[in-house]
C-alpha cells in the first residue's frame, strides 16, 4: 500500500515534466516563410491603390458640373470660309476674289474711274490711307491700301518713268525697277491726330513679296494724294475698290 502512492506520485511528475517540456515559449522567433503580408499593410496598400487610381468615384462622376453650352458650340462647330471681303492682317487672304483668276482683267494700261480726280460720289467725311498690306496670292501678288472711312475714292493707276511728288516736282526715292503709280481723290486730313496718317516710305512691304520692293505714300494734299509701288519690273496689273472699310487693291500678276 506504501508503493502505490509513490508510483503515482512519480507519474504524475513525470507528466507534469512532459506537458511542460511541450508547451509554446512567451517569445517565439520570426516565422521562416515571408509570403503572408500582416493585415496593416494589406490596408496601407488598399488604400494607396484607391487614392492613386485615375478613375473618378461615382460620386465624383455624378458631380461633375457639364461643359458650357457655348463653348462646346465654338469647338465644335466647323470653321466659316472667310467672305471675299476679309483678308488676314498682312493681307495673305484673298481679298474680294474667289481663288480662280481671270487673266483677262490685268492689264499694263491706265485704269482710272470716270472723271478722276472727281469722286463717284460726295465723300461722306474726311477720311486718310492707314494701313498698307502685301500679300502672296495664287497668280498675283496683292497691295492693298486700307482707309479709315467709307467715302467712295477716285483712282488713276499707271506706269511712271520715275516716282515724283505731283506738288513739289521733286523726284521720291522708291526702290524698284518699274513704277505704278496710284493718283488718289476724295481723301482729307483730320482736324487733329495728325499721326493716325500713314505717309512716307512703308516698312516691312519688301518682305512680304518678290515683285514689290517698295511702297511709298504721300499726304493729302487738296483732296488728294499719289501713292507709288515699286516693282521687279513692269506687270500686268488689276485694281479694285472694296468697302468697310475701304481699301483700294493692287494686284499684280506673276
Amino acid at each position: 500500500m506504501t508503493r502505490r502512492p509513490a508510483f503515482l506520485t512519480a507519474s504524475i511528475a513525470a507528466g507534469a515534466l512532459a506537458l511542460a517540456s511541450c508547451g509554446t515559449p512567451e517569445e517565439d522567433p520570426a516565422p521562416i516563410s515571408t509570403s503572408a503580408t500582416p493585415s496593416s499593410t494589406v490596408e496601407e496598400e488598399t488604400n494607396s491603390e484607391e487614392s492613386n487610381s485615375p478613375e473618378p468615384s461615382p460620386e465624383d462622376t455624378e458631380t461633375d458640373a457639364p461643359a458650357d453650352d457655348s463653348s462646346q458650340e465654338e469647338t465644335s462647330a466647323p470653321e466659316e470660309e472667310p467672305s471675299p471681303a476679309e483678308e488676314a492682317s498682312d493681307g495673305s487672304q484673298a481679298e474680294g476674289e474667289s481663288h480662280h483668276v481671270d487673266r483677262s482683267e490685268f492689264s499694263r494700261e491706265t485704269t482710272a474711274t470716270e472723271g478722276f480726280p472727281g469722286t463717284p460720289g460726295a465723300p461722306a467725311e474726311i477720311q486718310h490711307l492707314v494701313e498698307v498690306r502685301v500679300g502672296q496670292h495664287e497668280g498675283y501678288d496683292r497691295v492693298v491700301f486700307e482707309h479709315n472711312g467709307p467715302s467712295e475714292l477716285g483712282y488713276q493707276v499707271e506706269y511712271v518713268d520715275s516716282p515724283t511728288d505731283p506738288q513739289l516736282a521733286e523726284p521720291i526715292d522708291v526702290p524698284g525697277e518699274a513704277f505704278i503709280s496710284i493718283g488718289v481723290a476724295g481723301l482729307g486730313l483730320p482736324t487733329s491726330n495728325f499721326d493716325s496718317v500713314l505717309s512716307g516710305p512703308i516698312e516691312g512691304v519688301d518682305t512680304r513679296s518678290q515683285l514689290v520692293y517698295g511702297v511709298h505714300a504721300l499726304s493729302p494734299f487738296e483732296a488728294q494724294s499719289t501713292y507709288f509701288i515699286g516693282v521687279d519690273q513692269q506687270r500686268d496689273f488689276r485694281v479694285q475698290v472694296l468697302e468697310d472699310p475701304v481699301r483700294l487693291v493692287v494686284d499684280l500678276a506673276h
